[in-house]
């Protein structure tokens, strides 16, 4: 049977009676709410590996970091293009990476856009220019800033 839950107080576990026999439960029975559950958390959890992979992209704990997201996570490839360029990327600059693999955060693979919109039509160019090619492997690549060819 359940306990009632009571603001302030965390349940400890879920689990029904018997299904589960780790550490902090007793012969699988409930232990039912603990007030005031401290959990180690970012680097104090002894399980912290200081990155973790979401939607393809690496997550790297950055709590200070002006565009930290609410997990205090900041996407592994804006951190190496800011260290490049040696400032922070503002909000709508957007990085590609050249060989689609969101993964792949060497600096030869990563390119800086100034919007997402610009980011959509070097996509768009390159899909007209290369039909039959995929618009990671062509040679010739517009400028992100103005979008015109180089040589």
């Amino acid at each position: 049977m359940c306990m009632p839950f009571k603001k302030g107080n965390i349940p400890v576990n879920s689990f029904p009676k018997g299904v589960y026999q780790g550490h902090g439960f007793k012969n699988g029975n409930k232990l039912g709410f603990k007030k005031g559950h401290n959990r180690n958390s970012g680097e104090n959890n002894p399980r912290f590996k200081g990155r973790i992979l979401r939607a393809g992209y690496w997550l790297v704990f950055k709590p200070n970091h002006p565009f930290c997201n609410k997990g205090k996570r900041v996407q592994e490839h804006r951190l190496i293009m800011e260290e490049h360029l040696g400032r922070h990327l503002t909000k709508k600059e957007c990085i590609h990476h050249i060989n689609e693999i969101k993964s792949d955060n060497r600096l030869e693979n990563l390119m800086v856009f100034p919007d997402s919109a610009s980011h959509t039509r070097y996509h768009a160019l390159c899909r007209t220019e290369n039909k039959t090619q995929s618009p990671t492997h062509s040679d010739t690549k517009p400028c992100p800033a103005c979008m015109e060819m180089g040589d």
